[in-house]
């Protein structure tokens, strides 16, 4: 309810907000009928897959312009204005993103943003666009925030095996095929975070389905980033499930992650300490040799 009415205070005469309810009992229908009876509301009637949802929204689409605002959070009153004057006055972008207040649900937890960028920034290709999300996942402007011109999109581009659970990345960026992404750093929107949420939750199946679709579409597999990447959710995968078995005989899964965080601890520390010196060891050596042998030839030509 609250987020519905924070969509609802965020309208203004051109907007029209319509509510999808996907849930599986009718007290999302109850209390649109009480509470807000004026708005447009349809009933999915078996509900469908999350997946199938998203396709059929956009499907449905027909404005111009459209935000998909997610049931938990909560649309600050200036979004839709402050949104609209930055996809209307840039023509080549396909959808613009803000920044986000992060806030924890029963719980006495500071404010946090999503990102930190105090100016606007853009994104006019996919392999910029994945850079972004391997160096810093929590540095990204909230998949519900986005505002999208409504021609590019396509429920094609919705395909959960690129990326599973984490698909919203790879449909992101097939939409930079089509123009530029435009992020800005006004926090227009609250993100609920809570026990409840599904995005608290490490998959790693659906993690490396992302990271073979971010390596087709052009990202080094052996890069420092996709290994940097890996290592942060195994990290938080065994930190959850791990711990509970420190044995030399624990389950196959939990030795595999270990080695793994392990080796790539290891691999860190030699790249920027061991090899480091042993290179710069060797280099100097054959400085040392290289300038050896031109002083020689240089006293064997002057004889």
């Amino acid at each position: 309810m609250h987020a519905i009415g924070s969509v609802v205070n965020s309208a203004n005469e051109n907007t029209e907000v319509i509510i999808s309810d996907n849930s599986v009992t009718n007290s999302v229908k109850e209390m649109c009928r009480k509470h807000f009876s004026a708005i447009k509301y349809i009933k999915r009637n078996p509900p469908l897959a999350s997946a199938e949802h998203f396709k059929v929204i956009l499907d449905e689409a027909s404005e111009d312009f459209l935000a998909l605002f997610h049931d938990d959070d909560i649309m600050l009153p200036n979004y839709v204005a402050k949104m609209m004057s930055i996809i209307e006055g840039n023509p080549s972008a396909v959808a613009v993103g803000c920044n986000s207040l992060f806030f924890y649900d029963g719980e006495k937890y500071p404010f946090t943003l999503a990102h930190r960028f105090k100016f606007q920034i853009s994104f006019k290709d996919e392999v910029s666009f994945f850079i972004q999300n391997l160096c810093d996942p929590r540095g990204i402007a909230p998949f519900p925030s986005y505002i999208y011109r409504t021609k590019f999109l396509s429920s094609s581009f919705v395909n959960l095996n690129h990326g599973g659970k984490y698909s919203d990345v790879s449909f992101l960026s097939k939409l930079l095929s089509l123009g530029e992404f435009i992020w800005i750093p006004d926090p227009l929107m609250l993100t609920r975070v809570h026990r409840g949420n599904d995005s608290g939750n490490i998959s790693i199946p659906d993690k490396l389905k992302l990271i073979r679709y971010m390596i087709a579409r052009g990202i080094e597999k052996k890069s420092t980033r996709i290994k940097r990447y890996k290592f942060e959710y195994w990290r938080i995968w065994f930190s959850d499930r791990g711990y509970a078995d420190f044995s030399l005989r624990g389950a196959w899964r939990v030795r595999i992650v270990r080695k793994f965080l392990i080796t790539f601890v290891f691999f860190r520390m030699t790249k920027f300490f061991y090899y480091q010196s042993l290179i710069q060891r060797i280099k100097s050596k054959f400085l040392f040799d290289s300038r050896l042998r031109e002083l020689s030839e240089l006293i064997e030509h002057y004889k």
